[in-house]
């Protein structure tokens, strides 16, 4: 196999969508009516839906807004009624006493690219042998692992018998994988070898998969189609929730509150939400990017990307002059082998979109290990049996995650 030459995993810039997100204090009451009120001041013909934490056909609908029940949080879309239109709505309850922030809903992306083509199959994966999956006796049996990304090949044989559910949340699109990165990630956390020439790229094979499109086949995203996966996926009893997805914080702001209450809310129920850190750092030149939503969050366990002599990868987030959340583990990132979309079958990709998998399935088969893992519990094994990286520790966390009885390092 040619020596590969690693291009950045460029994450491309957001713009605003032009929708509006409205965050109400978590004990405000009736918000959806204030909601609904200031929308038919503009237009007699505003739609507000009720999105209840059950309901989930909702989230691509045709409407001008839509109001996340559990989470108290509204969202204006701005397609129909205009970026000005929205803008007016929901800055006109911007001084209610009920309304805690008025934030912009930009674009996230997938946070992954292309390193290299492959001219030859690789003989081993090295992101199993560093997180120690290949001698673990656990494979995620029993586990549920949702993979909110860009869908998936359901016709992959690393895949067969092994997604419980699918679903899309991009209007307009199946959740046939027309990108290829949700296949990628997929196959890291579950993919099973399918021939005599492929090796094992799969860190908890006989786990089961659920598998929600909340990302376009362009690799975009946004709030609305985010949140409703994350919903779905929390309401089909994932214990795990895997998001190689990343997008800038507004400014002036330390996380994204709606990312923040739906993950609290998923380790008040005993599962984990484990996310991408986002690639915008060029650390030759000394410039590191903060963590991006919704990694960011508090209650989100972030995740750093490694090269294979376990030094951070050059593209990988972190906080900025300690400022910001640090990474709270790390994991492989930089020329991932794992499976793609016919015909390619397998490909190789870098980005912390590639490490985040790895968290996701190491998760899995520490909580095969011990049925008390979950949730926080979970994410505490995670950090405990982490293997301590020198260096940039804000950049590394707790460090390289490793499959449970995994041995020492010399």
């Amino acid at each position: 196999m040619p020596t590969p030459t690693l291009t950045h995993p460029h994450m491309r810039r957001p713009r605003p969508s032009g929708h509006q997100v409205v965050v109400f204090h978590q004990d405000a009451s009736n918000t959806a009516d204030l909601i609904h009120d200031a929308g038919r001041r503009h237009s007699r013909d505003f739609i507000l839906s009720h999105a209840a934490a059950d309901d989930h056909d909702l989230v691509t609908a045709d409407d001008h807004a839509i109001h996340f029940d559990e989470l108290n949080v509204a969202i204006i879309r701005a397609d129909d009624i205009g970026a000005d239109g929205a803008h007016s709505i929901a800055h006109g309850l911007a001084e209610h006493p009920q309304v805690a922030d008025i934030l912009p809903d930009c674009h996230v992306f997938t946070a992954g690219d292309l390193a290299i083509p492959i001219t030859e199959t690789p003989h081993e994966t090295w992101g199993l042998r560093a997180v120690q999956a290949e001698p673990c006796p656990f494979t995620g049996k029993g586990i549920t692992v949702a993979v909110l990304d860009t869908g998936i090949d359901e016709s992959h044989p690393a895949f067969s018998g092994r997604i419980k559910d699918k679903k899309s949340f991009v209007k307009g699109e199946t959740v046939a994988d027309g990108n290829g990165h949700g296949t990628h990630c997929a196959g890291t956390i579950a993919g099973a070898a399918f021939d005599d020439h492929c090796p094992r790229f799969g860190i908890a094979p006989d786990a089961t998969l659920l598998i929600g499109k909340v990302m376009d086949n362009a690799g975009n995203g946004h709030l609305r189609s985010i949140l409703g996966g994350m919903r779905w996926a929390l309401g089909m009893g994932a214990d795990i929730l895997s998001m190689s997805v990343a997008g800038p914080m507004p400014h002036h702001k330390a996380y994204y509150e709606p990312y923040q209450r739906i993950a609290q809310k998923a380790l008040d129920q005993g599962r984990v939400i484990i996310a991408a850190a986002g690639n915008q750092s060029h650390r030759m030149q000394h410039q590191v990017s903060p963590v991006e939503m919704p990694a960011s969050s508090p209650s989100v366990l972030s995740v750093g990307a490694l090269g294979n002599r376990l030094d951070v990868a050059p593209f990988s987030n972190g906080p900025v002059d300690g400022r910001g959340k640090a990474i709270d583990v790390a994991a492989p990132g930089i020329f991932v082998l794992s499976a793609f979309p016919a015909p390619r079958m397998i490909n190789v990709l870098s980005g912390t979109s590639m490490a985040c998998p790895h968290v996701a399935g190491i998760a899995a088969l520490h909580a095969e290990s011990d049925a008390k893992l979950r949730g926080k519990a979970l994410w505490d094994a995670l950090i405990a049996t982490a293997h301590r990286l020198d260096g940039e520790h804000d950049s590394t966390g707790a460090g390289l995650v490793q499959a449970p009885g995994a041995l020492s390092w010399p």
